[in-house]
């Protein structure tokens, strides 16, 4: 494989969005579109209920959504279904930025995978290699589920959770509702008694364990958890990525690491801090989609 330096791995701000051009996510069968049908009604007193069951009743094995030439199985009455389903979009400026940024092929690292969202949309990109990464076991089987969908999709699944060290992490799954809230429990938080333990492992460790170089995109959303992950990274190694897509909501960041802390890290190490128009952050009113681009400078 041809080695690109950051500077050809790296997206300019002024072409972010140039393959956005799609139709969005829609069901994929006759049932599917019913259902979404029926949650575009006009709100009653029982919709909610009515819907959830319908989700319950007609959708046991998960209702099947296409877009940007990926196929999902998902969960009916899953918050990012619904999303997609009556929105036809999810994160739609973050996922087209990623696409722009990985149009030539590449390396995509996917730490908190969920169902596959990027992994599978990306991985179905010419020339793009993934590193999947999540720590519930719960999603895992939902993501391998997905990937069986899109066979033409390269990426090596890595059950495990992310942590500045080995050793082990409390990990908080939700019933229903939203997986992807799904995380990893900072040490003061009170994780209450719906968690599992597991074993952590430094990103460094992972990637080098991989192999996985040049890395074009990491793409992060572990709930708040991604600072620490981050906090004993070797940004000067061989594994520093040339962007990093990054889930920040301010609330999440119990160890009060406001957008101010975040930007003095990240251009400590050699990145800008821009929203996923390409537009420099000053405050995080700037932030759209909850996620900021690192880009290397």
């Amino acid at each position: 494989m041809k080695t690109l330096s950051l500077e050809q791995d790296t997206a300019s701000p002024s072409k972010v969005g140039n393959l956005g051009n799609s139709t969005g996510w829609m069901p994929a069968n006759l049932s599917g579109k019913l259902f979404k049908w029926y949650l575009l009604l006009p709100d009653h007193p029982s919709k909610i209920r009515v819907e959830n069951w319908i989700g319950r009743l007609f959708f046991k094995q998960g209702i099947l959504v296409k877009g940007f030439g990926t196929k999902f199985r998902l969960d009916a009455n899953d918050w990012i279904t619904r999303t997609m389903i009556e929105e036809g979009q999810f994160e739609k400026l973050s996922l087209n930025l990623a696409r722009d940024i990985m149009a030539k092929g590449g390396n995509l690292v996917d730490i908190g995978a969920n169902f596959g969202f990027y992994t599978c949309v990306l991985g179905n990109m010419p020339g793009v290699r993934c590193l999947s990464v999540d720590a519930s076991p719960r999603i895992m089987a939902k993501l391998k589920a997905n990937l069986s969908l899109n066979p033409s999709v390269k990426t090596e699944v890595v059950q495990t959770a992310l942590a500045s060290d080995y050793g082990t992490v409390k990990f908080f799954s939700p019933d229903s509702g939203n997986l992807g809230m799904s995380k990893t429990v900072m040490a003061d938080e009170d994780a209450g008694e719906d968690y599992i333990v597991l074993d952590s492992i430094p990103l460094n460790a992972l990637l080098s364990e991989k192999k996985m170089k040049p890395i074009k995109l990491l793409k992060i959303d572990i709930e708040g958890f991604e600072m620490e992950v981050f906090k004993t990274f070797d940004f000067n190694g061989e594994y520093r990525p040339a962007n990093i897509l990054m889930e920040y909501v301010p609330k999440h960041h119990s160890n009060g690491l406001d957008i101010n802390g975040c930007r003095q890290f990240f251009e400590s190490r050699g990145y800008e801090l821009l929203n996923i128009k390409g537009d420099k952050i000053k405050s995080a009113a700037q932030i759209i989609e909850d996620n900021i681009w690192l880009r290397s400078l």
